[in-house]
């Protein structure tokens, strides 16, 4: 908790990855020219690679799951999130569905098994160098280097 997310880089083709926590130097550079100087030669200590449904939500409101998939083709609207810092993050066991909430109040709801068209649906969490997948399907998987 309290890591702050420094960046959001969305594709609509893949997804959008939000870099978390204290900034470190990649060991070589990424060459990728969309990137700012700063995302081809930094990332987070943790991230988080969305290739599923998501909603933002207003502190208290609820979500019409129904309207995700098309509020979900927005991806640039997780660039609002650049600055916060995460207060709490639970995830629902019955459907893999993370939650993170924000210092403004504000959640992330991720849902692994609703997918816009254009993405392949699940997550991946990063945390330091070990990695846990959750597909569409809500299988969970784990990669250690």
């Amino acid at each position: 908790m309290g890591d702050p997310v420094l960046w959001v880089v969305s594709d609509p083709q893949s997804g959008a990855l939000i870099e978390l926590g204290t900034k470190r130097a990649l060991p070589r550079p990424i060459a990728n020219p969309h990137l700012t100087e700063e995302q081809r030669g930094f990332e987070g200590e943790h991230s988080l690679f969305i290739r599923c449904a998501w909603a933002l939500l207003a502190p208290n409101a609820e979500h019409d799951w129904s309207q995700t998939p098309k509020a979900s083709e927005s991806l640039e609207l997780l660039e609002h999130l650049e600055g916060l810092s995460i207060t709490d993050a639970g995830l629902d066991q019955s459907d893999w569905k993370l939650t993170l909430t924000f210092e403004t109040r504000l959640r992330l709801v991720v849902d692994p098994m609703r997918r816009p068209w254009r993405l392949e649906g699940g997550y991946t969490v990063r945390a330091d160098r070990s990695y846990w997948s959750v597909s569409k399907y809500g299988e969970v998987s784990e990669e250690r280097p």
